[in-house]
């Protein structure tokens, strides 16, 4: 019997341990391959393409070829490790260790070309229908043709295959340098009671206190300062959660006597104790995985799917136009009302306001960044505002005479430009005014991007009657049905006017679909890297669970000698391996949930109905990995035949 002969035998014997490897191996080659066939398909290389797309494609191929370095030296450590027996056999049996090697490289060998090649074929069955994707995302005038680059395939096939060959080098050469008998004896070592600490603990809740405490109350503004110490306090958190709080928790669930005693309850707990002693830094890893793979993918739906709310809550008018005069109102009305009609799109009543433009005097500290220095203002009457404000849902306000309440160009910007009370001074031309800040909100509530002051009717009068003409404006606004659908019309509203207004002219759907249009491009992007996390994290406990069968078989085996009936083994099963599954899950969701909370901040708008679909969605996909797992496991373990 030939090396080879045996290398098949043995991949076969093993077959449920490399089942998962080789289906994640060939999403990870198959998405690879999509992504260079696009990287290096002739008309992206050399036509005039969008060079940030490319860019990106090729960062997602960095991510894909890091995450899988740290994947596939885990697996064939873990691969190796649950092995350990079985090599000691063939070395006591008379296998020289050079042999040993030369027959486990066949085995690399023939996994890696298998998958890989796999991996390549269902990618050129499915690259077709992923251009065809981006080609709607980016809007391509002419279709991709279905071209596969040599290059493509030449970089896919040998990036993994290097990579698989030399990582697998790293377990072998461990295993060559164990002693035969610690290789017999590896599964016959005893295990000691584990222990845990009360301070270490302790540690932990505060250091997740912390992290947790940081991002819910640091603010928007703090966020790049806070953003290391969140990270390495909730890193270090989940780390002793897990080595020594998981402990702790089943250690309190042995002294009460009443649920520890029930039924199946003292075998579930006895095991656990261990087996998450053993799994302890995996379940780490997993969790920590599972929060980026939840972050990650919250936060690209939540800015693709929150997009329509957030331009309706900063970009409140369909179409506006700051007019010179009353005039151009008209005009700029009659316009959109034109272009509306030909495309059957149904225009409110437009609104106007009176406007003043200002120079603002008073300065700001020297050290305060520039979009927090007012150099220029909008102002208008508190009537106005207050009108507006109605229509809008949004809080109106009372000034009294030499009052002013001044709103900041974005909802971002929520921190005070000034302090309450401060005098501020106000020029146009000669004329030189000022008012005390009563108050100071985010957001102007107009499509004008700039600082806007409203003040009381009767000082907006005597200041509109002091400031030039050239300071005087009609802003003019019309709202439309189903504005998602006015593209068409906002082109046809700018083909009208003179190219002078342009500038004038503010628009919803224009902000709206350039930020979609990156958004959905970075989520179909994003999704794919995510879920080859999520397969890493879930591989990652399939691993773990099957380099323990052996001594689960055994004590299966001896359980049922005394009496205990298979339901009864597959229940107390499936209690620990749900818990192993989805443990690490749990804790990765309430990482994730802080992450959201801290984005929604930034973006001001609600994100939690995003995230929790987000993690719905998720989880329905750990549950299906865990129902195939268990099937797989109880699978191995009936091979005992107790």
């Amino acid at each position: 019997m030939t090396f080879r002969q045996i290398a098949r035998s043995n991949i076969k014997g093993n077959l449920y341990r490399y089942l998962t490897y080789y289906a994640s191996t060939v999403c990870i080659v198959m998405i690879f391959f999509m992504y260079a066939a696009f990287i290096f398909h002739p008309d992206v290389a050399t036509a005039h393409f969008r060079p940030s797309v490319r860019r990106g494609m090729i960062l997602a191929e960095y991510i894909i070829i890091i995450f899988s370095f740290f994947f596939m030296l885990y697996s064939s450590s873990a691969f190796l490790t649950a092995r350990k027996k079985e090599f000691g056999l063939l070395n006591l049996l008379g296998m020289s260790q050079p042999q040993l090697n030369r027959l486990l490289m066949y085995e690399s060998i023939i996994i890696s070309v298998l998958s890989i090649g796999t991996g390549i074929g269902l990618g050129l069955l499915f690259t077709k229908l992923f251009f065809m994707v981006l080609d709607v995302l980016l809007e391509m005038p002419e279709p991709l043709a279905f071209i596969i680059a040599p290059e493509a395939l030449g970089l896919t096939f040998l990036s993994f295959f290097i990579l698989s060959q030399l990582l697998f080098l790293v377990p072998l050469w461990r295993v060559g340098r164990t002693p035969i008998i610690e290789l017999l004896r590896v599964a016959r070592q005893p295990k000691q009671m584990p222990v845990y600490s009360k301070w270490l603990i302790l540690f932990s809740l505060f250091c997740l206190g912390a992290g947790y405490g940081m991002a819910w109350w640091g603010g928007k503004d703090y966020l790049f300062i806070l953003m290391l110490p969140i990270l390495v306090a909730t890193i270090i958190g989940t780390y002793f959660l897990f080595t020594q709080g998981s402990i702790a928790i089943l250690y309190r669930l042995r002294h009460n006597r009443r649920l520890f005693y029930n039924r199946t309850n003292l075998l579930i707990i006895s095991q656990l104790i261990f087996k998450l002693k053993d799994n302890a830094r995996v379940l780490f890893s997993v969790a920590i995985l599972s929060a980026v793979v939840l972050t990650a993918s919250g936060t690209f739906y939540t800015m693709f799917a929150g997009m329509k709310q957030w331009a309706e809550l900063n970009v409140p008018d369909t179409f506006s136009f700051l007019a010179k005069n009353e005039g151009d109102a008209a005009r700029f009305e009659q316009a959109v009302s034109s272009a509306a009609s030909k495309e059957g799109i149904g225009v409110n009543t437009p609104e106007r306001i009176t406007m003043l433009t200002v120079k603002v005097a008073t300065k700001v500290s020297a050290d305060a960044p520039p979009f927090r220095q007012p150099e220029e203002a909008h102002v208008l009457s508190v009537r106005d505002f207050n009108h507006r404000a109605e229509r809008l849902g949004t809080p109106t306000i009372q000034l009294e005479s030499g009052e002013m309440l001044l709103l900041t160009p974005y909802r971002q910007l929520t921190d005070p430009v000034y302090p309450v009370g401060t005098a501020i001074t106000f020029r146009s031309g000669a004329i030189s005014e000022t008012a005390r800040l009563k108050e100071q909100r985010a957001g102007t509530n107009l499509n004008l991007f700039t600082y806007t002051v409203v003040l009381p009717d009767s000082d907006f009068a005597a200041l509109h009657a002091q400031v030039p003409p050239s300071s005087r404006h009609v802003y003019s606004a019309l709202h439309t049905e189903k504005w998602e659908k006015t593209k068409q019309l906002m082109t046809l509203v700018r083909s009208e006017l003179p190219p002078s207004w342009q500038k004038d002219i503010a628009t919803r759907i224009e902000p709206y679909l350039e930020e979609r249009d990156s958004y959905a491009l970075t989520l179909f992007l994003g999704v794919f890297v995510a879920i080859l996390f999520f397969i890493a994290a879930g591989s990652m406990i399939y691993f773990r669970l099957f380099t323990e069968l052996q001594e689960d078989r055994a004590q299966n085996m001896a359980l049922s000698r005394i009496g205990m009936t298979e339901e009864e083994l597959k229940r107390i099963a499936t209690v620990q391996i749900g818990i192993i599954f989805f443990l690490p899950f749990l804790i990765g969701s309430i990482h994730a949930a802080f992450a959201l909370k801290t984005l929604g901040d930034i973006l001001a708008i609600s994100v939690w109905n995003y995230g929790l679909l987000v993690i719905v969605v998720y989880f329905a996909m750990q549950f299906i990995y865990f129902l195939l797992s268990r099937h797989m496991y109880f699978r191995q373990i009936h091979r005992a035949g107790y």
